[in-house]
């Protein structure tokens, strides 16, 4: 059966309509050049459910048309649900026939090209275990934003890397490499070459872990290298500086207040044949050093202090000789030698 709607003999649509109740319709709309198909909803009312046309009031296919709130699916071979939409809810479901948002998909998305998140405050949410992001060789390019893992603000970073690790205590940041295979596996697993953790449990500091394998030299478990491209400051004093810094200092409130008298301030242990790690090597306040062994010097020792003390007794000022040396010359060749590298003044006489 043919019906032909021409705007020069018919002002009006042309409806074709079926059951005993007109239960369903299909009405073309010459002036817009539409294709309606109509069905009786619960009210028993023709409603717009599917609309075709390229008219100026419908975009060539329109399913649903007029919000009429009807469910519908498209089929696949296997997949019952390969297109759902759930027109009482706005939402789509693929793979899935009760979509949780507007857009549900059960299975795996292959993305071609970009995905974007153009709204602000936009987010991609994992809300099951598992990983929950895998890729090959790509990277990911984040320009001037922040990166949060368990946490969602950090007034103090601009652009940069939050990370939150609530109550736990063991690592927070790992580095592991193939190559490596140590034995240390108590403290980390054994391809990892370097992890930071917490210091404390409770009162936070930091720790840092480097595991070098056995093979090549013995050396650069942890190596620290400073490049600097320009000359060395070369300031003797207080105000010194150099490429590699190690500051301490004690705090009260939000302040740093000075150290205790005699406070360390950076020591070197290493476990060693008592079985267990002993300090060798202390930095204090003031800026003495002591140490557990004997001190090998290369070099020229130049004492710019006042006092000296040799087998632990009490470090004294430079001592004066005085009286007479009874004409002994070798007594005078040894006070001669004494005063020249500073250790005496030589007040004798002959």
């Amino acid at each position: 059966m043919r019906y032909r709607a021409d705007p020069r003999f018919l002002g009006d649509d042309v409806r074709l309509r079926f059951g005993g109740s007109y239960d369903a319709a299909l009405v073309y709309d010459p002036a817009n050049d539409k294709l309606t198909v109509q069905t009786t909803d619960a009210a028993g009312a023709l409603v717009d459910r599917l609309a075709i046309g390229a008219g100026s009031d419908v975009p060539a296919v329109v399913v649903n048309d007029a919000g009429a709130g009807a469910d519908f699916r498209i089929e696949g071979d296997t997949e019952p649900n390969l297109l759902f939409i759930d027109a009482g809810s706005d939402r789509v479901g693929i793979g899935t026939g009760a979509p949780g948002a507007l857009l549900d998909v059960n299975g795996d998305v292959a993305v071609g090209d970009d995905l974007l998140l153009s709204s602000a405050g936009a987010v991609i949410n994992w809300s099951t275990d598992g990983p929950a992001m895998t890729g090959g060789t790509g990277y990911v390019n984040l320009s001037a934003h922040k990166w949060f893992i368990n946490d969602t603000a950090n007034t103090k970073m601009t652009v940069g890397l939050t990370i939150n690790q609530g109550a736990y205590d063991n690592e927070i940041l790992t580095f592991k490499s193939s190559d490596v295979a140590h034995t240390r596996t108590s403290i980390a697993e054994a391809d990892t070459y370097a992890l930071f953790q917490k210091a404390d449990g409770a009162a936070g500091g930091l720790s840092i872990y480097s595991f070098r394998d056995a093979g090549g030299g013995a050396y650069q478990a942890f190596n620290v290298v400073a490049l600097m491209m320009q000359d060395f400051n070369t300031t003797k004093s207080a105000a010194g500086r150099a490429p590699i810094e190690f500051r301490a200092a004690q705090v009260s409130g939000d302040a740093e207040t000075a150290c205790v008298a005699d406070g360390n301030i950076f020591m070197i242990s290493a476990y060693d044949n008592g079985g267990a790690w002993n300090t060798k090597w202390i930095l204090d306040e003031d800026g003495d050093t002591w140490q557990s062994g004997g001190a090998t010097i290369g070099g020229n020792l130049d004492h710019d202090g006042s006092n000296v003390g040799f087998y632990n007794t009490t470090p004294a000022a430079k001592q004066t000789v005085t009286g007479s040396r009874g004409g002994n010359a070798a007594l005078a060749s040894l006070l001669t030698a004494l005063a020249a590298i500073g250790l005496v003044t030589d007040s004798s006489s002959a």
